[in-house]
């Protein structure tokens, strides 16, 4: 679980990546799906992907 920054922001292996402002103080959970592909859940809603090789969040 991540929690999320007052800028929207949270740290994933040492960046800190921008979701979403309206996410504010609420937690995310991560779960690595696929080699360096990473879910993005907001309680059991799918909100990305992220991949850690360009650090890039897809819808």
């Amino acid at each position: 679980m991540k929690k999320i920054t007052t800028g929207g922001t949270f740290r994933f292996q040492h960046r800190l990546l921008f979701i979403a402002q309206s996410l504010t103080n609420h937690h995310i959970g991560l779960e690595e799906t696929d080699d360096g592909i990473w879910s993005i859940f907001f309680n059991t809603v799918l909100l990305a992907k992220l991949d850690e090789r360009d650090y890039i969040i897809r819808g």
